[in-house]
């Protein structure tokens, strides 16, 4: 068959696609470019396994989490949110300031904590806001239980340590 262009081409009926002459199957489709029969595939598919338990936490971690499967990140990760959590404990409970100096110290610890799990879900080092805008729907109940548990058990560790009730 001749191109537009004067060129002599195969031309596959399947996926329209043009190949130089020389060519016998269609490499996107596997159609026989001489006979215009399908190809059956020489591969037998497996039969689908279903994963077990380990399978199936590791596809939930590196579809939910892929942070946690990478070393340097869970490294930084743990880091921030010592540091967040620190701050927090340190202006809400330590160091004697006034109320509004104290609230927004809580709110950094609560950022640099929120930092952390952002490059947990996102699984690399970036801005806050660039960690939030990957997170698919379904991520934002998981993003938002870990973000305010560990606080409000901290919060709630500290004043029951101290007597408050």
């Amino acid at each position: 068959m001749a191109r537009a262009d004067g060129r002599e081409s195969r031309y596959c009926w399947k996926c329209r696609s043009y190949y130089p002459p020389d060519v016998k199957i269609c490499l996107r489709c596997g159609q026989d470019l001489e006979t215009g029969q399908e190809l059956a595939s020489g591969v037998d598919a497996a039969p689908e396994e279903k994963p077990g338990v380990a399978g199936r936490v590791l596809m939930f971690t590196g579809e939910w989490m892929p942070g946690l499967l990478r070393p340097w990140i869970i490294a930084v990760s743990i880091l921030t949110a010592l540091l967040g959590l620190g701050v927090m404990w340190l202006f809400l409970f330590v160091l004697p300031t006034v109320l509004p100096a104290r609230l927004i110290f809580a709110a950094t610890g609560l950022v640099l904590y929120a930092h952390a799990i952002g490059f947990m879900m996102s699984g690399r080092i970036s801005k806050l806001h660039e960690a939030l805008v990957e997170i698919e729907e379904g991520q934002w109940v998981l993003f938002f239980t870990i973000l305010l548990l560990p606080p409000t058990a901290l919060i709630g560790l500290v004043a029951l340590a101290a007597g408050v009730r």
